[in-house]
């Protein structure tokens, strides 16, 4: 079960409810800002490459999954992560995911991941390969003279099934305004002719992946459009 809500009364009621049918109570808070992260990789106390990405789409728009992102820079934030990583020993790849309050020009600390980070396509489509690397120093103990840091600008989507969580998100909320949900509907429709936007898994010289996810997501489509064009029929059946 996964409730939002507004004030802490209507969550307290909610959590003492949930009591009774569940054994623990996750309460995450709501903090503004879009989906900011550092990314970074050690081995053996060394830092091998760096990156940060910012994201402009989240699924759902509330605050989640990143859909479309960029790369993006800001020290204050880079050295926070730095700084929390040294404290740990950190070995491996990190995502630490921060809110970034641009009106403000403050950041808050959301958590860290010990892997490889979903939009890590960002990083590869503009040719700073983090795994690549990982294995060349892990294996050979290679390391470049420079420690390679995305600075370049990149823009990327991943449009199925990200992007499309972010649209539908948008129209189900009745929060949002008519004309917003429009606006979104036509970007979501007219984004992939962008020249500056690249495409999730669309590789130069690689793009089955991207095929096959794109059929994937259209059978799982198809499929939840059957189901529900089903139960509506049942409905109007039983009535």
């Amino acid at each position: 079960m996964v409730r939002r809500e507004s004030s802490p009364a209507e969550a307290k009621q909610v959590v003492s409810a949930a009591q009774s049918d569940y054994h623990k109570v996750l309460i995450q808070d709501h903090i503004t800002g879009a989906k900011a992260t550092v990314n970074l990789l050690y081995q053996n106390g060394q830092l091998l490459a760096e990156s940060m990405a910012l994201a402009s789409h989240e699924k759902p728009h509330q605050g989640g999954l990143t859909s479309l992102r960029k790369s993006w820079w800001q020290q204050e934030m880079y050295e926070d992560t730095v700084c929390r990583l040294r404290f740990l020993n950190w070995d491996g790849p990190a995502m630490v995911e921060y809110k970034w309050d641009a009106s403000a020009q403050k950041f808050t600390f959301i958590e860290l991941n010990s892997r490889y980070w979903a939009a890590l396509n960002l990083d590869i489509l503009a040719d700073l390969h983090f795994p690549s690397i990982h294995l060349d120093y892990f294996l050979h103990q290679k390391q470049a003279a420079e420690i390679p840091r995305l600075t370049g600008q990149i823009t990327v989507r991943n449009a199925l099934p990200a992007d499309f969580g972010y649209l539908i998100s948008k129209v189900k909320d009745s929060n949002v305004p008519l004309m917003e949900k429009i606006v979104s509907t036509l970007g979501f429709l007219l984004l992939p002719f962008h020249p500056g936007i690249k495409a999730d898994l669309f590789y130069p010289g690689d793009r089955k992946l991207y095929f096959l996810n794109f059929i994937r997501f259209s059978k799982e489509f198809a499929l939840a459009v059957g189901r529900r064009l089903g139960l509506q029929q049942v409905k109007k059946g039983d009535d």
